[in-house]
């Protein structure tokens, strides 16, 4: 039975075998009869014409006689002869007027007619007597081929049909029904059947596969790697499935037009307050909880890259990054959550577009922590201003009475008025001069740090040389060095290149710097200046002590305002730790740098940094005056 429907289904491979051996078998079939009845149909009509031939011979000769003696009874007894052999239709004897004798019936469509003249020869003279006209009648050779046509084709039918059903036995058997079995098996296929091998039910083969085995055997190998790959899949799906559960923010995978959400993780229902169903049933149901101001935009966005993307079939020819503006989203609980959102197209390996992946954070912490923060920044400006203000009404306030005390002080020191006596109280008039001039020294710098973190501080810049800046700082801190005992050596060269800078800024950190290394420099010390120029081009300024220098775990705070702790040994020289803390800033809103490098016990190196740029900004007329931002 499955055999018989196996012949029986035109779409079976066997069905279609066995209809090419028909046909071949019946266009051979034709083309062999066609050439045997060629060559029987020729051999009758060549015995026909043969036997003509003979009456010729044997007949015309005598005919004639007859004919030439006006024998009419002879003539008709030779022309009845003559009609009675096989073939013959009609017999005439026929002279220019009339037919004379005849026997046999008249002439058709299949007839051929065979003329003799009738020629007597008397004293060398040719006497055409008449003509013999034998009509042959085909009828009987076209009858025998006929008969011969279905027994050849009755006979090479019965044998194309053993022949076929033997093939398609042999083919069932060996072919047909390992197919069936095979693509049985491999329409079963399924996840839970990988496991279970192809067993195909035939005997087992000694010698080399044949190729329904090599088939098998193939299809059993697929097998096995679909089977990993399915393992692998599903080991890689479910990794993948644990991060994006695992993670806050709402990752989700929707359709180019955004009208199916293929997944979307369960971080969903926490972010928005609504079910995942909710989403799959209703693709764009999370726009309804956007705030109403930032819902507009964000539908925008979703516009713009949907014509975007179904417009492309790569992904390469789309957006290759779809960002959103931060928005709010209203949760069930009625409270608002602040989103950032951005998503990606994704194509497959042939690079056509697939879906589209995303993933929404929630960063409302972050947004209330950056609104703490401004918040924050713009209470601390305000109490910037107000520090400025305060440290410019104080100073104002302590200038007038310090510059009194300043000037009477300087009249005792000088004794202008006359002596002062006792001695003693002159003493304390220079006690009280030096103690003012360092207050006010201690005024002016925290009236420059305050211009500089209020953004007040301006700078003039102009073209300088190195050699003159430094000079002009040497000669405001020589008399400094000289009552100490402190040698002070100028060793930059006279070929640097000029700067571009503030002048007053510059000879201000200097000094500064100048004055801190003959303060920490004991008696008999040496403060060396000098200048190198740099790789890439600018110049590097040395100020160079042998004093006490620095410890490593204090070098963090050496230019953090009032940071002195046990910096340069406590309190061993005055300072309220501003200087440097104002160097660093001077040149740093210049666009310079100040570092320092110390060693304890062997002095510390100062450098301040001019890099390329400030050499290479020389004009012939200074910029105008611009104002540092801090």
């Amino acid at each position: 039975m499955f055999a018989l429907s196996s012949f029986l289904d035109k779409r079976s491979v066997v069905s279609r075998l066995i209809i090419y051996i028909v046909l071949f078998s019946s266009v051979v079939t034709l083309l062999t009869t066609s050439l045997q009845l060629y060559r029987e149909y020729k051999r009758d009509v060549d015995v026909v014409v043969g036997a003509v031939e003979n009456l010729r011979i044997s007949h015309l000769d005598s005919l004639t006689r007859s004919l030439w003696a006006l024998d009419n009874a002879q003539i008709q007894l030779t022309v009845d002869g003559i009609a009675r052999i096989t073939d013959i239709q009609r017999v005439e004897v026929v002279d220019s007027y009339r037919v004379m004798h005849s026997a046999g019936a008249p002439s058709n469509n299949t007839s051929r007619i065979y003329r003799f003249p009738l020629v007597h020869v008397e004293n060398s003279r040719d006497f055409v007597l008449g003509e013999l006209r034998v009509t042959v009648d085909l009828q009987g050779i076209y009858a025998r081929l006929f008969d011969r046509i279905w027994l050849i084709l009755l006979s090479n039918g019965l044998r194309t049909f053993a022949v076929s059903t033997f093939v398609f036995l042999i083919f069932q058997r060996l072919v047909t029904r390992h197919l069936r079995q095979i693509a049985g098996y491999a329409q079963q296929l399924s996840p839970e059947t990988l496991d279970r091998p192809l067993k195909l039910a035939r005997r087992a083969r000694v010698g080399p596969p044949d190729e329904i085995d090599q088939l098998a055997t193939s299809v059993d190998t697929m097998r096995e790697n679909l089977r990993r790959s399915y393992l692998a899949l599903s080991e890689s799906e479910e990794r993948f499935r644990h991060l994006a559960e695992r993670i806050d923010a709402v990752f989700w995978i929707s359709s180019t037009d955004w009208q199916e959400v293929i997944y979307v993780s369960p971080a969903y229902q926490k972010v928005w307050g609504k079910s995942c169903a909710e989403l799959y049933e209703s693709p764009r149901s999370w726009l309804e909880s956007i705030h109403p101001e930032d819902r507009p935009g964000v539908e925008r966005i979703i516009a713009e890259a949907t014509s975007d993307l179904t417009s492309s079939t790569t992904a390469t020819a789309g957006p290759p990054r779809i960002d959103f503006e931060p928005y709010r989203v209203t949760h069930s609980d009625g409270t608002l959550r602040w989103i950032s959102a951005r998503a990606f197209p994704v194509s497959d390996d042939r690079g056509a577009l697939r879906y589209v992946v995303g993933i929404a954070e929630d960063i409302t912490q972050q947004v209330r922590a950056d609104e703490a923060l401004n918040e924050a920044k713009e209470v601390a400006e305000r109490e910037s201003a107000a520090k400025s203000q305060f440290l410019a009404h104080m100073s104002h306030e302590l200038r007038t009475p310090l510059n009194a005390i300043l000037g009477f002080s300087g009249m005792l020191e000088h004794e202008i008025l006359g002596p002062v006596e006792p001695k003693g109280y002159r003493d304390y008039a220079i006690d009280i001069q030096e103690s003012g001039r360092h207050l006010l020294s201690i005024i002016d710098d925290i009236l420059d740090l305050s211009r500089i973190e209020a953004g007040k501080a301006t700078f003039k810049p102009e073209r300088l040389a190195p050699g003159k800046l430094v000079d002009e700082a040497l000669r405001l801190v020589k008399k400094q060095a000289a009552e100490k005992g402190i040698g002070l050596e100028n060793s930059l060269s006279a070929d640097l290149p000029m700067i571009e800078a503030d002048r007053r800024a510059i000879v201000q950190v200097l000094t500064n710097v100048i004055t801190n290394a003959i303060k920490f420099t004991p008696p008999g010390g040496l403060v060396r200046l000098d200048a190198q120029r740099r790789l890439k081009g600018g110049i590097d300024l040395h100020v160079e002590d042998n004093g006490r220098g620095i410890a490593p775990e204090e070098m963090a705070e050496l230019f953090t305002p009032f940071a002195r702790k046990n910096v340069f040994m406590a309190r061993v020289e005055e300072g309220t730790g501003l200087g440097l803390a104002i160097c660093k800033q001077l040149m740093q809103l210049q666009g310079f740098d100040i570092t320092v490098s110390s060693k304890v016990g062997l002095g510390t190196d100062v450098t301040l940094e001019f890099p390329n740029a400030a050499t290479d900004r020389l004009t012939e007329a200074p910029p105008a005056p611009r104002r540092a931002a801090v």
